[in-house]
């Protein structure tokens, strides 16, 4: 719908197809904003959830990859209603490990690590270049 496929697959002219995607894309905005609009500017579960969710989004593909293997199994052997009674609890269960504040720390400074490492030699070379010599 944003772009993934050429208009002619979505059966349409180019000019209805921009003209579709457009009003898609206000669509998204405007309940991206009203979504945020009503987010409440309190502290509680979802803010500490929120400001941690970097650590979960990275951190949650190890349970997934984890899983995989025995998913094929578990479907097998119930049906997807089960299943999905049994990821309730595991979702839970991984956002409450990740959002832990030690995981947050773990990603915030293995990113700022990276981010100096890369910035080293770009400093290095602007200060060579461009700083007055004396």
């Amino acid at each position: 719908m944003y772009g993934s496929f050429s208009f002619e697959r979505l059966d349409t002219q180019d000019p209805q197809g921009v003209l579709f995607r457009i009003g898609l894309l206000f669509i998204a905005s405007a309940a991206i904003f009203v979504f945020l609009s009503l987010m409440p500017d309190k502290d509680g579960m979802p803010a500490m959830l929120g400001r941690r969710s970097l650590a979960i989004y990275l951190m949650h593909g190890l349970v997934v990859l984890a899983i995989t293997p025995y998913l094929p199994l578990i479907l097998d052997q119930t049906n997807s209603i089960v299943a999905f009674v049994a990821a309730v609890p595991l979702t839970v269960l991984t956002v409450a490990l990740f959002a832990l504040p030690v995981f947050d720390q773990l990603i915030r400074w293995f990113s700022q690590f990276i981010v100096r490492q890369i910035s080293k030699p770009l400093v290095l070379a602007y200060q060579r270049l461009w700083e007055p010599r004396n």
